[in-house]
């Protein structure tokens, strides 16, 4: 049982969904609780019937001990890739080949990014501390405590960094100075999942996932909330079968905004006013992505949907990476990919779900590094390495 003295808690599930029988999950917090979990066996891989070649066109590796779930994320900059390891460990390697540009060590433990805009990359660590690189060589332009762990740094298009914490705020900076320009705060339930979706900015709003199941918008030049919509409402009857964190990436278009969350549902929201426009009941920690069709997404089963984008109807349903520690969908062309906790990529069709391609990568888990190009997506594997994708 979850001890009711406790405050704040993170935990940590995706990459133990691997591992069968019976196992305890620590929790994180002023008291150090545990709680039995059944963790089920992970599907097996069957042969295939492979129509197209995967290849790993490049590969860079950070040098790291990290064997947590710590997602970290990489950073579209200039002609670079600046990517990142949990033990602290920040590169930047060219787009076009893998080749390393620069390497720092900031000596301490990240938790959230690498975001930050065309012209800095940021990180943020678990002490709470939000530093900003230059471009060319990997050195400090500045670094600030915030004193709460950072969760995510968002990719942005103008002067200001937004950073999630860990206790559901929203908190801005100038991209120059590191000036906090304002914070923005959601109350934060007992027991959250470890991590935060990665906010994103668009026609001078904030769209943000937050751990208490709600889909926020706030003006970026204020602060001030514009809407809140709820994606999922706390139920069950204790605080683990309660948890409805929005963690997976989430998608905004010009008109909708398309969220998923922990225990709870996929909707579509109206941009304007938050208006739920279509749910499905499909919890997701993984979050989605969408074509001018369809929008894919990955369940808490490791299940594979395919949902029209204006009615939420279901299209397709791949049911074969049960309990796999599948990632979130990558788009490739006509081609969906996932990867896998045994470090496999594997390609899907668009058109029905069929996998149709499979590619060994890495001995861990594979996760979307949330970055492509027209002809390569880019894949972090367990372990800080970072690697481009193609379809031969």
């Amino acid at each position: 049982m979850i001890n009711s003295s406790l405050m704040r808690a993170l935990i940590i599930l995706p990459v133990l969904t691997y591992m069968s029988a019976c196992s305890y999950l620590p929790f994180m917090g002023e008291d150090e609780e545990k709680v039995e979990i059944t963790l089920r066996e992970p599907a097996e891989l069957s042969a295939i019937d492979a129509q197209i070649i995967l290849a790993e066109v490049w590969n860079s590796s950070l040098s790291t001990e990290d064997n947590t779930s710590t997602r970290l994320f990489t950073h579209a900059l200039q002609d670079k890739l600046v990517f990142a390891s949990v033990n602290g460990n920040v590169r930047a390697v060219s787009s076009q080949d893998g080749r390393t540009i620069w390497t720092v060590d900031l000596q301490d433990i990240l938790s959230g990014g690498v975001g930050g805009n065309n012209n800095i990359a940021v990180v943020g660590s678990r002490n709470g501390v939000v530093t900003a690189l230059q471009p060319s060589d990997g050195s400090i332009l500045w670094s600030l405590a915030l004193g709460l762990e950072i969760s995510a740094v968002a990719h942005t298009q103008d002067d200001t960094i937004v950073v999630r914490t860990n206790n559901n705020q929203i908190v801005t900076l100038a991209a120059d100075t590191a000036a906090k320009r304002w914070t923005a705060s959601q109350q934060s339930p007992a027991l959250t999942l470890r991590g935060g979706s990665v906010p994103i900015t668009l026609d001078g709003v904030v769209y943000a996932g937050m751990d208490n199941g709600k889909l926020v918008a706030i003006s970026l030049a204020t602060g001030t909330t514009l809407w809140e919509s709820r994606v999922s409402v706390p139920s069950g009857r204790s605080e683990l079968e309660r948890l409805v964190d929005v963690d997976g990436q989430i998608v905004v278009t010009d008109t909708l905004v398309y969220a998923a969350s922990y225990h709870g549902r996929v909707v579509a929201i109206d941009r304007t006013n938050g208006r739920t426009v279509w749910a499905r009941d499909i919890s997701s920690i993984q979050g989605l992505t969408l074509d001018q069709d369809l929008v894919y997404v990955t369940d808490r089963d490791d299940h594979i949907w395919a949902l029209e984008r204006e009615s939420g109807i279901t299209i397709w349903r791949q049911d074969k990476f049960e309990y796999r520690a599948v990632s979130a969908p990558m788009q490739l062309a006509d081609y969906i990919l996932i990867g896998d906790f045994e470090g496999y990529v594997h390609a899907l069709s668009k058109q029905d779900g069929t996998i149709i391609g499979r590619k060994k990568v890495t001995s861990g888990t594979v996760h979307s590094a949330g970055t492509a190009t027209s002809s390569q997506v880019h894949v972090i594997q367990q372990g800080g390495q970072l690697a481009a994708i193609a379809v031969q």
